[in-house]
């Protein structure tokens, strides 16, 4: 049977039944995720109009409000007075804004077009029936979605709440877009069809899996049915000459015609030994490219149940004490940070560079870089639980030096390193006394952390293959591959790693460089203020900055309002804002959107593990503090 008909038999009655079984399920699970993905649709904007209708109820009446507070002074201005017209008029979120008209003779009086001001509504309702079925609401509060369009024609979905000013024929109409409010449920969307294709999920990877082993199969099979023929090529070609070799040498003492034949065999056998390596060479990468794509699918899909994971941190648990949200979120945090960081790396293995001077590379807004304080404050979080199941108790001793030091091993290194050395840590203390010391001071241009674990140790000979770099464990199921990592990230930015082993235990020593403080990093410390005022939804940070900055006065607020109208008053010599502070929007949008990066400093624990909030500052131009500056 010849190569090309196996090859045809194999790829219909194995390879072909199995594909065409797998795109069946696949096209199944698509349309039921279709039908999933509709409902959930109709739920997210039923929530993004319940979202743009308490917004807007209470805009319009804050402003009917003030319309009545300045009537009831002013009873003979009305709307002929600028100031009443100002108040009238406010800007509303990105897209919307505020007008004022007669319920009564249906006059518009103040609207941010002065070409519609003094226009009878009735001529608007001619052209927009759903737009009037809620300004004509009889003088009562009248809400609604209605369909309106720009002066090009293009359509849009807005949404309106009219509100009456009391003791008045006035009515205050407020207005915004929809797509305001339904940026911010396409995260709710994502993650409740994913939660509601949970088991379709499954089964659509069992499916692929299915495709992935039947096509390692076929390349198993190709590659078999290769060895084959080079095996009868070898056999029916290469020992034919080798024989006559031979019998040549026997016949002729003559070195001319055996060294022709023989250059002739040497040519042969090298191009054949070249076709062997070329084959061999093409299998490894591309089962080499197969793993790779498969690790980078898995951490790319790990990035959208975080970030739902995030917001329901932020949503969900309202009544969760702050530091246990805090840890939450370093938690969260050190998981995304190393997912990020994984699927940078895969980026730049596998970018595919055009023609020289076709590319130019962007600069780098941030090295790489690591508070060594707050990376080892986020392990020991970590290893705590675990260790506390094991009855293992941590006893720190942390310099406060540490979280204001920075080095050059990224975050997502730096933890891998202290999570590898301290996981070890817990393991062989479980064995012995129960109890791990940890130990971080500055010494000069290095940071030093000490591990101390009370176990049994390493013996001489195990100890000497794993500082010579050959992976060695002292656990029932461990490989040593997790210290070799960390003494070579340590190493490969200029630091050191030692190991010393005891009868009752091991000591590990890291000695890890130090650079310069990021530009974002404003060391409040330091700073001469004698005053500060803080906007934070956590009560406990006026006494934490109390007790790091003594001699100063410290307030707190929480509300957002307060903290403005307080900056204007400029009683402070210093402002601090936490990215988290509880209000309608991030300490990070406060500070840009109000201008305020020359008076104010951003605080915040999960500015070391979020290089987004990093690298946001940083284009902006935002000072940052971390909370785990302060002990």
């Amino acid at each position: 049977m010849s190569s090309g008909l196996v090859v045809s038999v194999f790829v219909l009655v194995v390879i072909l039944p199995i594909l065409l079984f797998a795109n069946r399920r696949i096209q199944h699970l698509e349309s039921y995720s279709e039908a999933a993905l509709r409902a959930v649709s109709s739920t997210s904007e039923g929530i993004a109009q319940d979202l743009a209708r308490r917004f807007l109820s209470q805009k319009g009446q804050d402003i009917a409000t003030k319309i009545s507070l300045y009537l009831s002074t002013h009873p003979a201005d009305r709307f002929r007075s600028p100031n009443l017209i100002r108040l009238s008029i406010e800007k509303i979120g990105e897209s919307g804004y505020s007008s004022v008209y007669d319920c009564k003779t249906f006059l518009t009086l103040a609207h941010p077009d002065p070409k519609i001001v003094g226009m009878d509504g009735r001529e608007i309702g001619n052209k927009f029936p759903e737009w009037f079925k809620i300004w004509n609401s009889g003088c009562r509060e009248a809400e609604g979605t209605y369909a309106w369009r720009l002066d090009d024609g293009t359509p849009f979905k807005k949404y309106m709440v009219v509100t009456p000013v009391p003791n008045s024929n006035y009515m205050v109409a407020a207005t915004l877009t929809l797509a305001e409010f339904q940026k911010d449920t396409e995260t709710i969307q994502i993650a409740t069809e994913r939660s509601f294709r949970g088991y379709q999920s499954r089964l659509a990877w069992l499916t692929k899996g299915l495709i992935q082993v039947v096509c390692i199969a076929a390349v198993a099979f190709v590659t078999l049915f290769l060895f084959l023929q080079w095996t009868a090529i070898q056999r029916h070609l290469l020992k034919p000459i080798n024989s006559l070799l031979e019998s040549g040498r026997k016949k002729d003492n003559s070195e001319t015609w055996p060294i022709e034949i023989q250059s002739v065999e040497e040519k042969l056998r090298k191009l054949l030994e070249e076709r062997d390596h070329a084959t061999n060479e093409a299998h490894r990468l591309k089962t080499q490219s197969m793993l790779h794509d498969l690790s980078q699918r898995i951490l790319h899909d790990l990035k959208s149940p975080l970030g739902t994971l995030g917001m329901m941190i932020e949503t969900e648990f309202k009544e969760v004490p702050c530091e246990t949200k805090d840890s939450m979120r370093r938690v969260l945090g050190r998981i995304r940070a190393s997912v990020d960081s994984n699927l940078k790396d895969y980026s730049q293995r596998h970018t595919v560079f055009q023609a020289e001077g076709s590319i130019e590379a962007g600069p780098v807004l941030e090295p790489p870089s690591s508070m060594v304080g707050g990376a080892l404050k986020a392990i020991l979080e970590e290893e705590k639980v675990r260790a506390a199941a094991q009855g293992v108790e941590f006893i720190e001793t942390l310099s406060k030096k540490t979280y204001q030091s920075f080095s050059p091993v990224s975050f997502s290194d730096l933890c891998r390193v202290f999570s590898n050395l301290l996981s070890n840590a817990v393991e062989a203390a479980a064995q012995g006394k129960k109890k791990v010391l940890i130990d971080a001071s500055v010494n000069g241009e290095f940071i030093e952390v000490r591990f101390r674990d009370y176990g049994t140790g390493f013996e001489p000979d195990a100890l000497k293959k794993l500082l010579s770099g050959t992976p060695t464990t002292t656990k029932t199921q461990g490989n040593g591959l997790g210290f070799l990592n960390a003494k070579s990230l340590i190493e490969a930015a200029g630091g050191s790693l030692d190991v010393k082993s005891f009868p009752n235990g091991t000591l590990i020593t890291l000695l890890i460089p130090t650079i310069a403080a990021p530009i974002w990093f404003e060391d409040i410390t330091r700073a001469s203020a004698r005053s500060i005022l803080a906007l934070d939804d956590d009560s406990t940070i006026a006494q934490r900055l109390v007790d790091n900055l003594p001699g100063l006065r410290v307030e707190l607020v929480q509300s957002e309002s307060e903290f403005l109208s307080r900056i204007v008053e400029a009683q402070h010599d210093l402002y601090l804002i936490d990215y988290d502070f509880g209000g309608l929007r991030n300490g990070l949008d406060l500070v840009t959107q109000e201008r305020l990066q020359q008076k104010v400093v951003l605080i915040s624990g999960r500015i070391v593990f979020d290089q987004r909030l990093r690298l946001s500052a940083i284009a902006q131009r935002v000072r940052m503090f971390p909370k785990q500056s302060l002990s």
